[in-house]
């Protein structure tokens, strides 16, 4: 009996470890105090159980219209409130870079840049490390700039640029604030690269009233995520209708958890570049199931 009790708890340890090992070990890069739509994809993923986030690291917004002289800064405060209210500050949150990359070859160094090196490196063989980013691609880039043996250990997803009529067009916010780190992932020939463009991310609009309905009274950083909404006014255009915004940062985290609501292709990088390489490109998304599958997680974790 007493064998078959330490049999059972054996395998039970054992099972509970492979369950384990199975989640998607996921960093997250985000330009949190930029806009809305950052905070929501941050406690989305953070609440997702199938992810073990490893790391939230800030990232640049400089060519925001009235953006602040050190704009990693405000998202680098943002993001320690949000793992503070959630009771995670044991997470990593390291401080991205400032300034954009000078060209596609030169790095801006910083401890973000620095602890995607080392997260990428601590993958097990066979395994890649889930990069995540709503922002400038400064840090990522770098990171690869600096060492460009991690390339191979990450599996990379980034919401920017625009793919029109099979053309790239960089006329995008996140790849202006740094178009030669855009260029460097372009050219990172290991590199697993998917770009949920800003025009398919598009089709995904929350409305403040249910976030009010869904969130408001729960407490905690629900109450945060949404009083931010409640209180945000756009610096680039004071007194902006917020009633409904733009999700864009969402729905690249949830293709990542839901592969099946975000369609996808594999296409040439721009011609200018000289390079067979080919990434993947999101064609289309399932929006409305999105945002069900957002919600209904969050009340999972507590919300309403």
């Amino acid at each position: 009996m007493l064998l078959q009790v330490a049999l059972a708890a054996v395998l039970t340890a054992c099972c509970g470890a492979g369950a384990a090992a199975e989640k998607t070990p996921v960093l997250l890069d985000c330009d949190t105090a930029n806009e809305i739509d950052d905070l929501y994809a941050i406690v989305r993923a953070m609440v997702e159980p199938s992810f073990e986030i490893v790391g939230l690291t800030s990232a640049q917004w400089r060519m925001q219209p009235n953006a602040p002289q050190n704009t990693v800064e405000p998202s680098q405060r943002l993001n320690e409130r949000l793992l503070a209210l959630m009771g995670r500050l044991d997470i990593p949150h390291p401080i991205g870079a400032n300034g954009a990359m000078t060209d596609a070859a030169t790095p801006q160094d910083s401890p973000a840049a620095r602890f995607i090196i080392q997260k990428a490196k601590e993958m097990p063989a066979g395994r890649k490390l889930t990069v995540i980013t709503t922002g400038a691609m400064t840090n990522i880039a770098s990171a690869i700039a600096l060492d460009p043996s991690i390339a191979a250990r990450i599996r990379c997803y980034s919401m920017g640029l625009r793919f029109e009529d099979g053309q790239w067009n960089a006329e995008e916010f996140n790849a202006q604030n740094d178009p030669r780190a855009v260029d460097c992932l372009f050219l990172a020939e290991d590199l697993e690269w998917h770009v949920m463009t800003s025009t398919i991310s598009a089709a995904l609009r929350f409305k403040k009233a249910r976030a009010v309905a869904e969130l408001q009274g729960t407490g905690g950083v629900y109450d945060f995520i949404v009083d931010y909404w409640l209180k945000f006014d756009p610096p680039w255009q004071p007194g902006m209708d917020t009633d409904t915004w733009t999700m864009w940062d969402v729905a690249a985290v949830e293709a990542v958890r839901r592969p099946e609501l975000a369609h996808e292709k594999e296409v040439p990088v721009p011609a200018r570049l000289n390079s067979d390489r080919r990434v993947w490109v999101y064609t289309q998304i399932e929006a409305q199931q999105m945002e069900e599958v957002f919600w209904n997680a969050l009340r999972e974790h507590g919300a309403r």
